[in-house]
């Protein structure tokens, strides 16, 4: 009896001894959604409205195209803001659904701005040549200021954001300077265009040491 005894209180002991079983992993946190000064750059009807942009008017039969007005972009004056709320597709077809409407990006209008004559182009900064302030040569400025970097491509100016993907596009609309469209990046696309802005500045860099070298070595005795 006395040899059961202790081993019922050793069975005992071990059991309060033993390790209490693993917590079950954490769901990760929801992803936060993108934002440009404040207004969410993807939703619904009532994302659209609770941005501000309430004055709608209908789009050839494909949704809505709904304006914010009074809007300033980084501090700039803007004409305008719009968000273009399309029908989603289903079945080769439109769902006219209008709780299912949904856009995907923000356009700005800015008043367009005279240019300075014999002005010289600078790729690097392509409004430089607009006169006074406001306009798109202040938002490149407040965009670099944020950490966007500028890409010259074929159908407008693209500044990626190094912080957050997000892209905001100068002159989609047949190369309407004025109009500035802002959307929100995938993963990979994002970094990809941060890495050719990486390899750009990799190869300036490379191309002005090279010069400076030659320099150096001319002048050298």
């Amino acid at each position: 009896m006395k040899y059961i005894c202790l081993a019922v209180v050793a069975a005992t002991l071990a059991a309060c001894d033993a390790a209490p079983p693993p917590e079950p992993p954490k769901a990760p946190p929801a992803p936060q959604p993108i934002t440009f000064e404040r207004i969410r750059l993807e939703g619904g009807p009532d994302v659209a409205k609770a941005a501000g942009f309430t004055r709608c008017e209908t789009n050839e039969g494909t949704g809505f195209t709904c304006y914010r007005d009074d809007t300033t972009v980084l501090g700039i004056k803007a004409e305008s803001a719009s968000v273009r709320l399309d029908h989603p597709t289903i079945n080769n077809g439109l769902d006219k659904d209008t709780q299912r409407l949904a856009y995907d990006t923000i356009v700005f209008k800015f008043p367009d701005k005279k240019r300075r004559e014999n002005c010289e182009y600078d790729g690097d900064h392509p409004f430089a040549c607009d006169v006074g302030e406001g306009g798109l040569s202040s938002l490149d400025k407040a965009l670099r200021e944020q950490g966007y970097v500028l890409e010259n491509r074929r159908y407008g100016y693209v500044f990626t954001s190094i912080r957050q993907p997000v892209q905001v596009t100068v002159g989609t609309n047949n190369w309407d300077r004025d109009e500035v469209r802002v959307s929100g990046l995938g993963d990979a696309d994002w970094k990809e265009q941060i890495a050719r802005y990486q390899a750009r500045q990799s190869a300036a860099k490379a191309e002005s040491d090279q010069k400076q070298d030659f320099v150096r070595s001319m002048a050298a005795p």
